[in-house]
């Protein structure tokens, strides 16, 4: 059962699935416990010649499976739970104390276990009073979160930086409707109240997360500023991940998209710069940059220039676009597309394992795609599919939506969700 499937999540929630993939036993319609064996067919088949429980682990045992110590994985991370955490911190209070709170199951766990691991080893080898500690939340959930602040450094080389002077970082930045500012912000039960009463309005449709949205607010909050005392003209915002219903009612399809308005009615979307100067030009005077011929667009970006780049295997990826999505994806038996965006950090680190994969399984798996949208340009699949925040990885059967994939990156942690462990390729 694909318990990602919106409704299928309230079976999700009764059995508390929270890792994939999880097999449970029912004898009679009731359950009775989680299978841990093997995934062949021979492994099941066998377990199911005489069904039982999972052996009891001891806490040293479940420590020594996700950090495995032997001659070739050592370390220095000292691991606890809630009966030692305070008397260890206690005793190490002159320290700075990196926890890592982990569950065995977690795919972005694993990709950072051999970073954290590298680094203890490193912190040791320079002789640093810094400790690294790992503590398994699904074992000691009162801990979880409990007293540190977030540190979101991925590599050893960072880790072991951030160790020597450890700051907390700074307070996030309060969300722009509560920031004092000349810019009006909408919601469903105002806005349409408020544009009714302005002969000229702009307004920007964002999403907190969006890279353009975040350069163009500081520009657009100036340009307010400069109107604020014409009780005529307004600058106001909507943000599209909490007014849902206005951005589908004005076709909103990517971010940040901005409308001019004039006593609440729909006049037409702003094509201008996104600049301070030139928002107060045209709300200087809207009808006359209105009637302005409008500069040719730019062509998109080509999306090979951003695959190329520290992606070897690239040529694999599928580039979908509007024309082009469904003539690939539907054929395909499965297909993982990864929507992303040139700007995204995120998906600058994601593609060389994407590409990768795409590389190895284009002559043992052709009924499996590993394809790529650029969100920015193709902004009708975006809101087809629903991307909020990229890389958004979207998982097809068949032509058809199956699921967001929320797995790790890791070219492993792609092919055994492609394949499985039994279809093994070499990696």
């Amino acid at each position: 059962m694909n318990v990602d499937k919106a409704e299928n999540y309230r079976i999700r929630r009764q059995f508390n699935i929270t890792g994939f993939p999880t097999i449970i036993y029912f004898e009679k319609g009731e359950e009775k416990f989680h299978y841990s064996g093997g995934h062949t067919k021979d492994d099941i088949i066998n377990w199911l010649k005489n069904p039982q429980p999972p052996k009891e682990q001891t806490d040293e045992e479940t420590v020594t499976e996700f950090f495995p110590i032997d001659s070739d994985n050592s370390s220095y991370i000292v691991h606890l739970d809630d009966a030692t955490f305070d008397a260890f911190i206690t005793e190490n209070a002159q320290s700075p104390i990196l926890t890592m709170f982990y569950a065995p199951w977690c795919g972005h766990c694993k990709n950072l276990k051999p970073e954290l691991v590298k680094a203890s080893v490193d912190l040791h080898d320079q002789q640093s009073n810094a400790i690294i500690a790992a503590i398994d939340a699904t074992k000691s959930p009162k801990l979880d979160g409990k007293y540190a602040f977030d540190m979101h450094e991925r590599t050893a080389e960072k880790i072991v930086e951030f160790l020597k002077d450890p700051k907390a970082p700074p307070p996030p930045e309060p969300e722009w409707s509560e920031q004092e500012t000349d810019v009006v912000h909408l919601n469903e039960e105002s806005y349409k109240a408020i544009l009714k009463k302005k002969k000229s309005a702009l307004v920007m449709f964002y999403a907190p997360w969006c890279g353009h949205c975040k350069k163009a607010k500081p520009l657009y909050t100036s340009a307010a500023a400069k109107f604020k005392d014409n009780p005529k003209v307004m600058f106001s915002a909507v943000d599209c991940t909490k007014s849902q219903s206005i951005c589908k009612e004005y076709e909103v399809q990517g971010y940040p998209t901005i409308k001019y308005f004039s006593f609440g009615k729909f006049i037409s979307d702003y094509e201008s710069e996104r600049t301070e100067e030139a928002f107060v030009e045209f709300m200087t005077n809207p009808e006359e940059q209105m009637n302005k011929p409008k500069p040719t667009p730019p062509p998109p970006a080509d999306p090979i220039e951003f695959w190329k780049d520290s992606a070897p295997g690239y040529e694999h990826v599928h580039m979908l676009g509007s024309s082009t999505f469904d003539s690939i994806i539907g054929p395909s038996r499965k297909a993982l597309v990864m929507f992303y965006a040139p700007w995204c950090g995120h998906c600058k680190n994601a593609k060389p394992a994407f590409a990768s994969v795409a590389s190895q399984l284009a002559s043992t798996h052709q009924d499996i795609v590993l394809g790529a949208v650029d969100a920015t340009v193709h902004r009708d699949l975006g809101s087809k599919y629903s991307v909020k925040g990229f890389p958004t990885f979207i998982y097809f059967e068949n032509g058809e939506f199956a699921s967001e994939y929320h797995g790790g990156r890791g070219e492993q942690d792609l092919v055994q969700f492609l394949i499985g462990s039994t279809d093994k390729v070499e990696l």
